[in-house]
Formats: C-alpha cells, sequence, structure tokens
C-alpha cells in the first residue's frame, strides 16, 4: 500500500472535554491524515460507537477499508501510520474483509504499556457489529473491550502489534483524571499504580485520593464523564489552565521527545 493509502484512512477522536482535545487532532494532522473527525457530544461511549460503526454505511466511505478510532487523551505518532500499515496488510491476507487491529500505548500514570487505542477496524467487522449490535454494542463500563473479545474469540479476526502508537493521559485536567483513577478502582486495578507516588504530585494528588474516597463510598459508579465530573476539582483544574492554540506546536514538539525516547528503549529491549 502506498503513503497515500495509509493517510486517507479516516480517523475519528471521541472527545469528552479533554484538555488535549485539539492537541490530539494536531498529532494526526502533523503525521499527515488527511480526514480526522472528533465527535464530541455529551453522549455515552455506546453511542459514540455505533456512530462511529454507522460511518461504514455512508456513500461517501463505500470504499474504505480500514477507519482508525483514537480518544482525545491519547497523543499519537509515527506508530500509528506503522500500525496502518501493517493493518492492510493482514487485511488484504484475509478473504472475509474482518479485522480489528491495536498497538501499544504509554501510560502517564502507570508508567507502562499496555495494549490501546487508537483501535483500527475494517469495513467488514464495523458492518458485523452493527447487524449484532444488541449483544455487541452494550452500556458496560469497557464496550470496545466487549468488541475486542467476541473479535478475537469467535470471529478470530484480532491483531495485537508490538508498535508503540501513542502516549495516554498526559497534560489532562485533574478533574478528568479523578474519573479515570476512580473507574480503574472499580474495575479492581488500583495496583496498576504507584499510588504514594501520585499522592504526592501537586497537581494529580487530590484526584487520587478523591478517586479512593469515592470507590469507597460508592458515590459514583458508572464510566460516563459527565458534566459533574467537571466540577470535582475546579480550582486545579483552573491552575492547569486551557491549552492555547499558540502553544500545541511546542508541546507536541515536547512530547514528542518523549516519544522517540520510550520507542527508542523499547525498540533495544525487544531485538
Amino acid at each position: 500500500m502506498t503513503s497515500k493509502e495509509i493517510l486517507s484512512v479516516p480517523v475519528v477522536i471521541f472527545a469528552m472535554d479533554e484538555r488535549t482535545e485539539a492537541l490530539s487532532k494536531h498529532c494526526f494532522e502533523f503525521l499527515g491524515f488527511q480526514d480526522i473527525m472528533i465527535f464530541n457530544q455529551q453522549e455515552g461511549f455506546s453511542e459514540k460507537m455505533r456512530r462511529f460503526f454507522e460511518l461504514s454505511q455512508l456513500e461517501k466511505y463505500k470504499d474504505t477499508e480500514l477507519f482508525i478510532r483514537s480518544d482525545a487523551d491519547r497523543l499519537v505518532f509515527q506508530g500509528v501510520v506503522e500500525m496502518v500499515r501493517l493493518s492492510f496488510k493482514k487485511l488484504r491476507a484475509r478473504n472475509d474483509n474482518l479485522l480489528l487491529t491495536e498497538g501499544l500505548g504509554y501510560e502517564c500514570f502507570m508508567k507502562t504499556f499496555r495494549g490501546a487505542t487508537p483501535h483500527i477496524y475494517s469495513s467488514g467487522i464495523m458492518k458485523h457489529v452493527l447487524e449484532n449490535s444488541e449483544k455487541l454494542i452494550k452500556d458496560v463500563q469497557k464496550p470496545e473491550s466487549h468488541i475486542g473479545i467476541y473479535s478475537r474469540d469467535k470471529l478470530k479476526c484480532f491483531e495485537s502489534f508490538k508498535v508503540i502508537t501513542n502516549l495516554h493521559e498526559y497534560e489532562q485536567y485533574p478533574s478528568k483524571m479523578f474519573h479515570a483513577f476512580l473507574n480503574r478502582i472499580n474495575r479492581g486495578h488500583l495496583g496498576y499504580y504507584d499510588v504514594d507516588s501520585i499522592l504526592k504530585d501537586k497537581t494529580y494528588g487530590r484526584a487520587m485520593t478523591l478517586a479512593i474516597r469515592a470507590s469507597k463510598e460508592k458515590t459514583k459508579t458508572t464510566m460516563s464523564y459527565s458534566q459533574d465530573d467537571l466540577n470535582v476539582l475546579p480550582n486545579e483544574d483552573k491552575i492547569l489552565g486551557f491549552i492555547d492554540n499558540e502553544d500545541i506546536q511546542s508541546i507536541h514538539k515536547k512530547y514528542q521527545k518523549i516519544y522517540d525516547k520510550i520507542n527508542t528503549s523499547f525498540y533495544l529491549k525487544n531485538l
């Protein structure tokens, strides 16, 4: 496949008032992707997933083979281009047009790599999910994980690549991280964090404290990031402030260097 084919793949970024919404789009633009959409409506994740899958039915995308789905708290770099290339190769080796792929993201607060969004969907898997939406598009804590497990175990069309595609949860509002911490704690994943280190962090320490407290008190159990969450830590959010458009390029350069360092270290360890 050509570079033109790779960079013509549509990109959809799911957003819910993340501080890095514009930055996440800039990252794709910097790589050369041409068709970038942001779903930033105040609706649940499952509703956004349905609208994403419905793109495969539009006349505009009738000949489109692959679609990228990302999140506004992920900063993508060159690895996502390689992942698209590998996905095209895998798809064209199949005869059923079914494929779902992921690479690796580096976690800001866990300091580790995890299989992660961006996910790349073939048009075939998107249509299949729509046809089976009642059982596949569910309002559960991890709806995309549910689809991934089904694609892996039932359809045998899931591929995971050892390619670092993004940095996750850098530059987020403390209120956003309260939400993220709480959801992971509610899933039993508190041990994934160096909690003592986060509690000492002047920007995010209180977000972790409140998340631990809310989990114990069972005051919030949904995964949805609502307007109420934006008011959890208003002072901390205000101190951090917006990312101004004129600062996006310099911030991108900062994280490009971090990505390059992490990517080089990962590559050398996996030679």
